[in-house]
Parts: structure tokens; C-alpha cells; sequence
């Protein structure tokens, strides 16, 4: 029986350009099925799809789409392999994973075993998420949280950049921040985030977490504090190679099993650039074989 592909699309990727891969992904693999389907992932019951027996899955985004799907299906028991290709506007899992490269790349062993985040807000509602790459709380939650809220207005591809200075410069406060990682508690003042990472790369190729490993079973918590906003803006660049990290005086990264994160104020939290505002507290656990 000549096989089928379904191919998942996510139509609000790439500020809402997601289909425009669409006629590049068939024309790559229109020889290989005699019959391709189109399906826009907020239409589908997505674990239907996901193991369908009689096709091939592709599915294409960027980090929020895989973000969405990790968090919508079984990902430790699917049966199918899933084909994903990047077409997002930041892609940090591809970064992560393949050097960047606009390929194919099989799924399955990336979204097992991850990271699951409980997330606390100020009305004590608690959000129970996997992320596949990072988990951001601070100043990136906010970037992530002022993009929303310009984009909502203007309906207009944002400049991250210019949201990440406006915070920089004037608009984000630091604040104190308690950690306990695998029981150890430490406690930073002026701290500007604590992002627990599952990948190297967050925002868009911020090497965050440059020595982090995705199959390990650990993650890296990475605190960035006591820095003035003039210190801060000199460091950022160095985020991009991940060297930041050797300012000891500043960054700070621990590795564990078991995060919880606190600031002495709520701030936003951001999973795989997903918002959740008004955070008190997170408690990420990485899941063990």
C-alpha cells in the first residue's frame, strides 16, 4: 500500500505566516507519497494525528508549535516518527539540535523525558507545563509578555530587540530571588532572571546555557544578578556566545534535577516563549529514566 503524509502546520507561526513552508515541504517529499494532506494544528485532536498508523508525520513551526505539542500528547509513547521542520522566527530547538540547518529532523527522542514546570501565580493558580527548551522567568518573561502585548495592538511582526532594550534601559525592575536547587538553597539580590534550561538556546540564539546538554538528566539553572543597567547592557552581547557565563560576578549557573525559583515580586514566566504572568514561584522537576 503506497503510504501517505500528513503534514501539521501551525498557521500563527512566523507572526502568522505559517503555511508560506507549506508548497516548499511537498515539493521535498512529493515523490516519496502519492497522497499529501494539509492540517492546521489548532483544528485537529492532535493525538489522533500524532498516531496515525497509515501515514507519515511531518510537522512544521517553530518553538512555540513544539512547545504546544509536547504539551498536548503522550510524548514518551508515540508510535509514529515525527518529521519536524523549522519555520518559526527564533527556531532555539534547531539551534540547539542541528546547528541551525533548515532540515528535516526526527523528533521522537527530543520530547522524551522532559522538563515539567508548576508554575505558581499570584491567585495561587498553578500551571503544570513541559517545556522543550527553557523555562525563563525575569526579564525574558517580560520581553516574551510586552511582545503579546504590542503585537495584540498593532498586529505587526515585533522587534524583540527593541522590547529586550526598552526593559533594559528603564521599564523591567530586578528584583530578590530565592533558589533551592536539589535541596541546596541560595539567595541573590537585584536579580534580573532565573531561567531553567532544557537547551542551550533561548530568545532567539541566546546561548544561555552553553554547556547544556538535552539528554542529561539534569537542567541548568542560570541566574543573571547584581548587575547595574549599564553592566547589563555590556554583558548582553556576550550571551549570543555564551561567554557571559564567565563573569562568575554576575551569572551564575547550577545544574540539578530538581529547580524551584522564587523573587521577592511576581514576575512573568515564559516556557519556549509562552507567557504566563503574575508568577510567584516555579518548581521545575527533569524526569528520569
Amino acid at each position: 500500500m503506497e503510504k501517505k503524509a500528513i503534514i501539521i502546520y501551525n498557521p500563527y507561526a512566523n507572526n502568522n505566516t505559517g503555511f508560506s513552508v507549506l508548497t516548499t515541504i511537498k515539493k521535498t517529499i512529493k515523490h516519496l507519497y502519492s497522497d499529501i494532506d494539509f492540517v492546521a494544528i489548532n483544528r485537529i485532536d492532535l493525538n489522533e494525528y500524532i498516531n496515525n498508523k497509515d501515514a507519515d508525520i511531518f510537522l512544521t513551526g517553530g518553538d512555540g508549535t513544539l512547545n504546544y505539542v509536547v504539551n498536548h500528547i503522550d510524548c514518551n509513547n508515540v508510535e509514529n516518527r515525527i518529521y519536524y521542520y523549522p519555520s518559526g522566527t527564533g527556531n532555539d530547538f534547531t539551534k540547539d539540535v542541528d546547528d541551525g540547518q533548515i532540515r528535516f529532523i526526527t523528533l521522537n527522542d527530543y520530547i522524551k523525558e522532559l522538563p515539567v514546570a508548576d508554575i505558581v501565580t499570584t491567585n495561587n493558580d498553578i500551571h503544570t507545563q513541559k517545556f522543550i527548551n527553557n523555562l525563563g522567568y525575569g526579564l525574558d518573561g517580560y520581553v516574551c509578555e510586552e511582545g503579546n502585548r504590542i503585537k495584540a495592538k498593532r498586529h505587526k511582526p515585533i522587534n524583540y530587540k527593541m522590547v529586550a532594550a526598552k526593559g533594559l534601559f528603564y521599564d523591567y525592575k530586578p528584583t530578590d530571588l530565592e533558589i533551592e536547587v536539589d535541596g541546596n538553597k541560595s539567595y541573590f539580590s537585584n536579580a534580573w532572571m532565573a531561567a531553567t534550561m532544557n537547551g542551550r538556546y533561548c530568545g532567539g540564539g541566546m546561548k544561555v546555557a552553553p554547556n547544556q546538554n538535552r539528554f542529561d538528566d539534569q537542567v541548568s539553572l542560570v541566574v543573571i544578578h547584581n548587575a547595574s543597567r549599564l553592566k547589563l547592557l555590556s554583558l548582553m552581547p556576550t550571551v549570543f556566545d555564551g561567554t557571559h557565563i564567565n563573569q562568575m560576578e554576575y551569572v551564575k549557573v547550577i545544574n540539578g534535577q530538581d529547580i524551584k525559583a522564587s523573587f521577592e515580586e511576581p514576575r512573568p514566566v515564559q516556557l519556549d516563549g509562552e507567557v504566563i504572568s503574575n508568577v510567584t514561584e516555579y518548581h521545575v522537576k527533569k524526569l528520569v529514566k
